[in-house]
């Protein structure tokens, strides 16, 4: 007859097994899920080394996890998994998210930026249209006064032609009283 101390003493010792075994699946929960099976073997080596038959022990106690212990620890490392994956997941998309604002904000600051030069060059536009009116303007009034400048040296050379004119017209004028005073002397000489 086995007694309850006997009964005990190996169930803390194979719970101590099993939790070291399940601390090692915890460690290694970063690997992929191909690698259930190698840590299912893994702890299926564990679990057989502790089913060691103690002295104070005369009945073997099976260590192996039932298959729904084992079904259970892998839907339990599946579910920490998702959810570790649900998490980096989120995080990932918070990141895209504030990066996604971020790129709006340039986007919008660039198109604010864009319609400013948009403005700038239809008013550069206005400005070149204006500066080449003026220069149409500025070409008249060349042209015009080009006109005047040479308006005012015909009636220069006219004013020169006049004056010779008048000079000629008063040398002539003095011409008939030059005759009668040279007839006048010659009459007198007579």
């Amino acid at each position: 007859m086995v007694s309850v101390q006997q009964v005990i003493q190996p169930a803390i010792k194979v719970k101590t097994s099993i939790e070291a075994a399940t601390s090692s699946i915890e460690v290694a929960a970063p690997l992929g899920l191909g690698d259930i099976d190698k840590l299912l073997e893994d702890v299926s080596l564990t679990l057989q080394q502790c089913q060691t038959p103690t002295k104070t022990s005369s009945t073997s106690i099976s260590l192996e996890p039932s298959k729904n212990q084992l079904q259970a620890t892998i839907t339990q490392e599946k579910r920490n998994r998702a959810t570790s994956q649900e998490a980096d997941y989120k995080q990932r998309v918070s990141k895209l998210q504030a990066h996604q604002l971020d790129l709006q904000t340039k986007a919008s600051e660039l198109k604010s930026i864009d319609q400013k030069v948009k403005s700038l060059e239809a008013e550069l536009q206005l400005w070149k249209s204006k500066c080449t009116q003026k220069c149409l303007k500025l070409q008249t009034v060349h042209a015009e006064s080009q006109r005047l400048v040479q308006g005012v040296e015909l009636i220069s050379r006219t004013e020169q032609d006049i004056q010779t004119l008048q000079s000629e017209i008063a040398d002539l004028e003095m011409l008939p009283l030059m005759s009668w005073a040279g007839l006048f002397t010659a009459f007198k000489e007579l």
